[in-house]
């Protein structure tokens, strides 16, 4: 595999979330850069949502690259501008920081079979207390989400956090996230190898998701029961899913085995999503072994 010559950190894919945006923000106006293999460019995903604190002006941006949109949406302006910040495809990493407002920990997210990006992401997560490994739903869809850009990318979830705060452990922990990966890369580019002891047995592979309860006229009818908030990662199992607003207990029996992620995440509502669901995997097989 060819070195990596180009860095792209993107922080600001969704104008509500100021972690990474102040993060990028620091770094590049205060931050000695310590890695000489590879260049680095700071890019604010979506300024006009930033400035307006909003999670996207017309159109999700990391939901923008593989759609067919109208030349009035602000975002299919951004993807030709984003675009134009990877200068060789094959050879630029892109690190898209995001948070969430689901208790997810620090989840490393995998959206292409590309193995330099896994192992440099699996090398960086050893170095993080409370890492989740996740591939998606849309593995390897054609420029789904911004990291996909270019052949190497990973995104970086940190939560639980609200949306349009600055809380010092997101920010510590996203910092400290990128900084491993960085240094992950720097190690490939002078060894032409990733070495790592990270132990984590398991990773988890994103199923499908599963909206609210909602009556005939699509209205929802119930919240994440108090058994499910805050379990992210945690198996389904027994749990209760939903409760009603009337004080009924429902569950989600045709995903009970699975673990949920994004448990009532603030920014799904509108996507009709209450939880994804995933399967938990041995690691082995997140290195294609």
């Amino acid at each position: 595999m060819s070195k990596i010559t180009n860095v792209v950190i993107v922080g600001g894919t969704h104008g509500n979330e100021k972690t990474g945006v102040n993060l990028i923000r620091h770094l590049k106006n205060d931050w000695m850069n310590p890695y000489h293999s590879f260049e680095i460019s700071f890019v604010e995903g979506n300024p006009k949502a930033i400035v307006n604190n909003l999670r996207y002006i017309d159109h999700d941006l990391n939901r923008s690259f593989n759609e067919t949109l109208n030349d009035s949406v602000y975002e299919k302006q951004r993807v030709l501008e984003l675009h134009a910040e990877v200068k060789n495809p094959e050879t630029t990493f892109v690190i898209d920081l995001h948070t969430t407002t689901s208790n997810m920990g620090v989840t490393w997210i995998f959206s292409k079979k590309d193995l330099l990006s896994r192992q440099i992401g699996y090398r960086a997560a050893g170095g993080i207390n409370h890492s989740y490994i996740l591939e998606t739903v849309t593995l390897d869809q054609d420029t789904h989400y911004v990291n996909q850009m270019a052949k190497h990318g990973i995104m970086i979830e940190v939560g639980p956090i609200a949306q349009n705060l600055a809380v010092a452990k997101t920010y510590n922990d996203t910092k400290s996230a990128l900084l491993l990966v960085l240094e992950g890369i720097e190690v490939y580019n002078k060894t032409g190898r990733v070495d790592y002891s990270f132990k984590l047995p398991y990773f988890y592979k994103e199923m499908g998701s599963i909206d609210y309860p909602r009556d005939e006229k699509g209205n929802i009818i119930a919240m994440i029961h108090p058994d499910l908030q805050g379990q992210d990662y945690q198996q389904l199992a027994e749990k209760h899913a939903f409760l009603t607003f009337t004080g009924k207990s429902l569950g989600a029996e045709e995903v009970k085995r699975y673990y949920p992620i994004f448990v009532n995440e603030a920014a799904y509502y509108e996507k009709g999503i209450a939880f994804s669901y995933t399967d938990k995997r041995p690691i082995k097989h997140f290195f294609g072994e």
